[in-house]
């Protein structure tokens, strides 16, 4: 006699604030309707992120190494000095607290507040973990990447008046790298969980805004040169490319463990795609009918 399996089913509807978000952001079938609420990260994941925390670190400090040796002397390195120059010269009280402002959504405080709300966001709209793993790992990730590598290569800053400060040198930019790594990552969790056109665009507006209102309120203020910024936006894209597959990977390696067939089909954080997987309901019907 054959026994049909059984799955664990989905928890009931939140009710208050979290059913409202999640009738509002109405997840794709296949992404948040499947039971599967596994930790993306596994001891193999800690090892691949210190790799990559070596490996990056490593290559962030080359390449910071080779602008204050060669880059610096050079006339693009004295034109950008002349640029930190004539934002100096050309401020006014109105444009100090716009470029302040528009500096703050990368601030230490900010960033450990939006990710302490959003451990609890998360699993209430989404009612997954994943999501919020995979941009704790990437912030994570940046900030150790960037505290060492900004360590290790001394840059000063622009010989200008400083609006703000900070603990760090110049090469890379951390408001910078923080900016690309936290709000373009939400956007891209946004992105995954809605086909709301809505808040997709809304996601992809703030996504774009934050950064590059960061890279110019950072030049402006006199916290860094423009090569700096440059180094910030390729560390932060490169934290969320290295975390998401290190997500994936943890994912994958935990699946592989599970003997339900529905948690096996779920094998990344977007499952948008021709294999979405089937609800429990569904294949249930289908094996019991085999």
């Amino acid at each position: 006699m054959t026994t049909s399996p059984s799955f664990k089913q989905p928890p009931p509807e939140p009710s208050f604030a979290g059913g409202f978000l999640t009738k509002t952001f109405r997840p794709r079938r296949g992404y948040a309707d499947h039971p599967l609420k596994t930790w993306p990260y596994t001891w193999r994941s800690l090892r691949l992120f210190a790799a990559a925390f070596v490996i990056m670190t490593i290559v962030w400090t080359a390449v910071g190494l080779a602008v204050t040796t060669f880059w610096e002397p050079s006339d693009l390195g004295q034109a950008e000095q002349e640029l930190s120059l004539w934002l100096e010269a050309n401020r006014s009280d109105n444009l100090n607290i716009v470029a302040r402002l528009a500096s703050v959504p990368s601030d230490t405080w900010v960033k450990v507040g939006l990710i302490a709300v959003l451990a609890a966001v998360f699993p209430l709209v989404f009612r997954r973990w994943h999501d919020w793993a995979f941009l704790l790992g990437a912030l994570v990730l940046e900030v150790c990447v960037y505290g060492a590598s900004s360590t290790l290569v001394g840059r000063e800053r622009p010989p200008v008046e400083r609006l703000t400060s900070a603990p760090t040198q110049s090469f890379p930019s951390g408001h910078m790298a923080a900016a690309v790594t936290f709000y373009i990552g939400l956007a891209m969790v946004v992105w995954w969980n809605t086909d709301k056109t809505k808040w997709r665009v809304l996601a992809a507006v703030g996504g774009l805004i934050i950064p590059v209102g960061m890279f110019m309120s950072r030049l402006y203020l006199g916290m860094h040169y423009v090569t700096d910024m440059i180094g910030g936006i390729a560390l932060g894209a490169a934290s969320l490319v290295v975390a998401l597959n290190i997500a994936k990977d943890g994912l994958e390696e935990t699946l592989a463990a599970k003997k339900t067939p529905v948690e096996r089909q779920v094998v990344s954080l977007d499952t948008e795609s021709s294999d979405r997987p089937v609800s429990p309901q569904k294949l249930g019907d289908q094996v019991r009918g085999s």
